[in-house]
């Protein structure tokens, strides 16, 4: 197979960066707080600040690692593959690819799904911030008021760079008027043009007759999905109020009272049959009263 247009890269050769991303060693963790009497029986507090979330990708292992399936059927399950209409079971896998580390370049996964790392990727952060309003009427009892928020803004998100065509999607979706039958029959394949072509080893294109013609309206139609990982689209949101009270009862004994209402927003994240990345998304959630009752025993 020749005059490849692109495909998977590996770290560290032909001038790859040998991380699988680009490092960022000037992210800082900044936060501040503050604390602000109004009276003797009253207070405001609250404050603001910044983490950064734990990893969550890890890099791939493709072409230093191999697996190959068995394909039950020639023609996209029309008929099955059987002893009469191919190797069947005297030999159910006729090729079986062995590791080649990075040394087929852009032939590595063809006619395969794989996944690469954003190299552009940074370590999602994390906002919090609060204010808190405190006010104590009486000796024994205590009031609070508080509004508390999440926010991440540059979450991960999974992103198939090689999706099949929303027109093909939508011909074929029967809640959009398609017919299935125009994707699944006889008339939604075509002759395979790769068959028997050795790169294709281990794949569904190396010995299958025909093909879904679905898969000839990708961006790059020799491979299945290219799964970029950790495409930083998905912003999420969390505000939460929140109102308590706290009474003494005695020395040791005190009763404690919350209800707290919240609410989610998400955006950024994927639609496969629209290949089209989602708007924001609010998510209400319906508040509830926290009881407690807490004994301390005096010495």
């Amino acid at each position: 197979m020749t005059n490849l247009q692109g495909g998977l890269t590996f770290a560290g050769v032909n001038g790859q960066p040998r991380g699988a991303y680009r490092m960022n060693k000037l992210q800082v963790q900044p936060r501040i707080g503050f604390a602000y009497a109004i009276s003797d029986k009253m207070s405001l507090r609250g404050g603001i600040g910044e983490n950064i979330l734990n990893l969550q990708i890890l890099p791939g292992s493709d072409g230093f690692s191999s697996s190959t399936s068995y394909n039950n059927s020639l023609n996209n399950g029309l008929t099955p593959y059987t002893s009469t209409t191919g190797q069947g079971l005297s030999n159910p896998i006729p090729v079986v690819p062995q590791s080649t580390g990075a040394a087929l370049g852009y032939l590595q996964d063809l006619g395969k799904s794989f996944s690469f790392v954003n190299p552009n990727y940074q370590m999602p952060t994390f906002w919090s911030w609060s204010l808190s309003y405190e006010i104590a009427p009486t000796r024994r009892d205590a009031f609070s008021a508080s509004y508390i928020g999440n926010r991440v803004p540059n979450n991960p998100e999974n992103n198939n760079i090689n999706q099949i065509s929303p027109a093909w999607n939508a011909q074929c979706d029967v809640e959009r008027g398609g017919n299935r039958q125009l994707c699944d029959g006889a008339a939604g394949q075509i002759a395979n043009p790769f068959l028997g072509i050795s790169d294709f080893g281990g794949s569904n294109y190396y010995n299958s007759t025909t093909l879904s013609k679905s898969n000839f309206t990708r961006r790059i139609p020799c491979s299945s999905h290219y799964r970029e990982r950790s495409h930083q689209r998905r912003k999420e949101l969390v505000q939460r109020f929140a109102g308590g009270w706290s009474h003494q009862l005695s020395g040791n004994l005190s009763v404690h009272a919350t209800y707290t209402h919240a609410k989610s927003e998400s955006s950024g994240y994927w639609v496969p049959g629209a290949n089209a990345w989602g708007p924001p998304e609010p998510t209400p959630q319906p508040g509830g009263w926290i009881n407690s009752t807490m004994f301390l025993r005096g010495r």
